[in-house]
């Protein structure tokens, strides 16, 4: 079986307002990249670690984890990628042509103190 590789895009916030998050860059559009692995797309559910990458001086990972809610949608969750502890939710949507698939939704991390809310896109090589 082909190992998948793919990569992780994120925006601050959502496209659909703005404002709503913590943000305090003079940036309102804040956006990161990172490598994706182990990589799990079928039917049934969607799994994938980010690598570790750095963010404003801090260091992250995920796990993520989701399953198939309808056709194509999935919703699930996202683990810190270090202590494995609950981190937030994803929905999102699976999009695929005969080279690539695409994930694209809404990143929503929970916090103590602060929550972030991300709009996201992955590429995957097939």
């Amino acid at each position: 079986m082909k190992q998948l590789k793919g990569k992780i895009y994120w925006v601050s916030d959502t496209f659909e307002y703005i404002g709503k998050g913590v943000n305090n860059s003079k940036d309102i559009y804040l956006h990161y990249a990172a490598r994706i692995s182990n990589i799990v797309i079928d039917d049934a559910m969607i799994k994938f670690d980010v690598e570790p990458h750095n963010v404003e001086g801090g260091s992250y990972s995920y796990i993520v984890n989701l399953l198939n809610t309808h056709e194509n949608r999935f919703k699930g969750d996202i683990k810190d990628g270090e202590t494995n502890e609950l981190n937030g939710n994803v929905t999102c949507e699976l999009f695929q042509n005969s080279k690539k698939y695409m994930i694209q939704g809404l990143w929503h991390e929970e916090h103590n103190d602060f929550e972030n809310i991300f709009s996201f896109w992955a590429v995957i090589e097939k």
